[in-house]
């Protein structure tokens, strides 16, 4: 089969989950017509002496930054722009902004004693530092502490019980942190504690960055480790043993009816919807199962060298020696994209179209307009970083800025930045339908 009858097959298989048009039956895909780009680049910031540039974290937004320089034996944060008070250690990990950009936290050492400053506030003094997390709505605070041999979580300035370990990137608040749940360790075995009750459940281990609540804060999932096999752990039920589940861990469906997670067996990967094996594949693609706003799902998945988006209705095959990624929806639904190559050329396909090729594409940069007329990425394209809005390019930038994250404003206005040498530069992309 050829790329073009592909990506044609792809379009038809997906023409039932409303994210295409297909022949006569529905209408096509909401795309503006010839549109343009103007883009205006502005010096950000200049970075100062002893800039770690890998320690820069951005806000969600994209709009505030941070970053650890080190002057000598001493480290100074960096934080929009401004330097403050040198210490003696700057946590590089720990560089925390809240989800609504408004908060900031990051840990620090002075002596011996390591201290949260949570916007500019010290806290009390600890031997170490662990995760740091805010709530969605960034109303709420909690990290991982140690003092001597045990830990705890602070919560809110409110210290938990001892315990062995935290574990690790398990920190999860529900919505609007009206709830939150932990994984912790004591003797040895592993549980989870949610809104400060120890479950009864315990483990061998938990797997890092599994905990997580349902949209409307009423389920909780997580994976745990038993002898060797892995088990997802949902409303505390636990399903089929596997060899692994994906790092994403357990996803939940837009109301917290559904669930979803990617787990291997030897040499087989299934998609686990709602409990239900689909599969077995040789790969599932990033990042997993993509649920629709109506709860529908669809994702990309590899057998024999073949590359089939799977719906709950059928597997359309896509294309042989297709390697597949990152399937992305908009906000509404109507709209999908992903990430293909064949070769050493990478292309986005959107509604069934595959759009320009370049030399590599940043999957994760992939993001939708509000309405989702418009679909923005970042790609390379010889030795420069570029971005790409539906099929025009702008904004050319060192190939270090490639995994910058975009930004919309409005349907038709993005922002990003980027890096130019010692400079951070802020870019507007403004599109221009004629």
């Amino acid at each position: 089969m050829t790329t073009n009858a592909a990506f044609r097959a792809l379009l038809t298989c997906l023409a039932w989950l409303g994210l295409a048009g297909c022949g006569k039956t529905a209408p096509g895909p909401r795309r503006p017509a010839a549109p343009k780009l103007v883009v205006r680049q502005v010096p950000l910031h200049s970075f100062v002496e002893g800039a770690v540039i890998e320690t820069l974290t951005l806000s969600p937004d994209v709009r505030r930054f941070a970053y650890v320089a080190r002057r000598g034996e001493t480290s100074c944060l960096v934080i929009d722009g401004t330097a403050q008070a040198p210490r003696d250690e700057i946590g590089a990990g720990s560089l925390t902004f809240s989800p609504d950009a408004r908060r900031f936290a990051f840990a620090a050492r002075r002596d011996d004693a390591w201290r949260l400053v949570a916007d500019g506030v010290e806290g009390p003094a600890w031997d170490e530092i662990g995760e740091v997390r805010f709530s969605d709505d960034g109303a709420r605070l909690a990290y991982a502490v140690r003092r001597g041999r045990t830990w705890r979580l602070v919560v809110d300035g409110a210290e938990s019980p001892p315990y062995d370990a935290v574990v690790s990137a398990s920190i999860a608040f529900g919505p609007r942190g009206r709830r939150v749940a932990y994984g912790a360790v004591r003797d040895r075995r592993a549980f989870v504690v949610v809104d400060g009750v120890p479950a009864k459940k315990t483990h061998e281990r938990l797997q890092a960055g599994s905990v997580g609540f349902s949209p409307d804060g009423k389920r909780l999932a997580y994976v745990a480790k038993e002898g060797g096999r892995v088990l997802a752990v949902i409303d505390g039920a636990e399903g089929r043993p596997y060899e692994s589940v994906a790092e994403r861990g357990i996803v939940f469906g837009p109301a917290g009816r559904r669930t979803a997670y990617v787990a291997r067996r030897g040499e087989e990967t299934f998609a686990v919807i709602d409990t239900v094996e689909v599969g077995p594949f040789s790969q599932v693609a990033k990042p997993g199962v993509v649920f629709a706003p109506d709860g529908r799902y669809a994702f990309l998945a590899v057998r024999d060298n073949e590359t089939s988006l799977v719906t709950p209705r059928d597997r359309q095959f896509v294309g042989k020696g297709i390697v597949a990624g990152y399937l992305a929806l908009s906000p509404d639904g109507a709209s999908w994209a992903c990430v293909v190559r064949e070769g050493f050329p990478w292309r986005v396909v959107r509604d069934g179209q595959g759009l320009p090729e370049y030399d590599s594409i940043a999957p994760r940069t992939m993001t939708f307009a509000p309405d989702g007329r418009h679909l923005a990425y970042r790609a390379v394209l010889g030795n420069r970083s570029v971005v790409v809005v539906d099929d025009l390019a702008g904004a050319p930038a060192k190939p270090a800025s490639l995994g910058i994250p975009l930004a919309f404003d409005s349907p038709s206005h993005l922002h990003t930045l980027a890096l130019d040498g010692k400079q951070l530069l802020r870019v507007d992309v403004r599109i221009v339908t004629e």
